[in-house]
């Protein structure tokens, strides 16, 4: 439910001080390292080292998080590849596979879903998906010293 719990979940010891709190709460996932005595089930994105931890702006679902007292795991509610859902009724032909629906209200989130930053090692980030602020994520990280993953030819 809040920035300084991501410690939790993924070791974000080697980010600069304030560089969650300029991402979180907000549209970015940031992968990070889990930690060996992480809380998360091992199920939980099983033969990767990195987990996705967000901390979105949405007071009700920061708010659902605060009043369980612990991270909840979470997929877009939309088919893969589909437009990220703003309301509950966007993903109404999924509701039957669903354990619960919730509504929270209409989400200011936009469709094209939060950017995920890569920041596993030390020094550098990768974006893994554009999303909605990839060039707001680019500045903030240059401001932090970080510099980009070069991507080796394919």
């Amino acid at each position: 439910a809040h920035p300084s719990e991501i410690g939790r979940y993924g070791d974000a010891s080697h980010l600069p001080a304030d560089l969650v709190e300029k991402f979180l709460p907000g549209p970015y996932t940031l992968l990070l390292n889990r930690r060996d005595d992480s809380e998360l089930s091992a199920n939980l994105n099983p033969g990767t080292r990195t987990v996705g931890i967000r901390v979105p702006e949405s007071s009700f679902v920061r708010g659902v998080v605060a009043t369980l007292g612990f991270a909840i795991a979470l997929t877009s509610a939309n088919i893969s590849g589909g437009s990220s859902s703003t309301k509950v009724g966007d993903f109404r032909e999924l509701w039957d596979k669903c354990a619960n629906v919730y509504d929270g209200g209409e989400l200011n989130a936009g469709t094209s879903g939060s950017t995920i930053i890569d920041l596993s090692e030390p020094g550098v980030y990768r974006i893994v998906r554009k999303g909605c602020s990839e060039e707001e994520a680019h500045a903030i990280l240059k401001e932090h010293g970080l510099r980009e993953k070069e991507t080796p030819p394919q």
